[in-house]
């Protein structure tokens, strides 16, 4: 599958140690784990995004990401819902993870290599 990274860092690697260095991941800083936030769409669905400069894309296999909302493994109740221990465990055994807010939402849990990098504007 195909996710999609924006952001306005011209960087060769996408890495986890900048994560909540932005006003849009600050909040999700409250989770310690730290992660690259992606959309499995071209067009990104939150207004701060749309305005970043670069569209970095990668290619993961769909076997790599836990589904959170399916939930296969039942990590919510085993985890008694603290989403700390059910990421760190997902970062253990996986690539990512995708949730659905009020879009689907990826996550990555190490640092990536884009197979593609767009500059949106100059």
């Amino acid at each position: 599958m195909y996710l999609y990274h924006f952001t306005d860092k011209n960087i060769n690697v996408l890495k986890v140690e900048y994560f909540g260095s932005n006003s849009y991941t600050k909040n999700d800083k409250k989770y310690t784990i730290p992660r690259l936030f992606f959309y499995n769409s071209l067009t990104p669905k939150e207004y701060y995004v749309k305005n970043c400069q670069y569209r970095y894309t990668v290619q993961i296999d769909k076997k790599n990401i836990y589904n959170l909302d399916k939930d296969i493994l039942n990590l919510k109740k085993q985890f008694n819902y603290d989403i700390d221990n059910i990421l760190y465990y997902i970062a253990k055994h996986y690539l990512g993870c995708c949730y659905t807010t009020s879009f689907l939402c990826f996550c990555i849990f190490k640092d990536i290599v884009p197979i593609d990098k767009v500059t949106l504007w100059e």
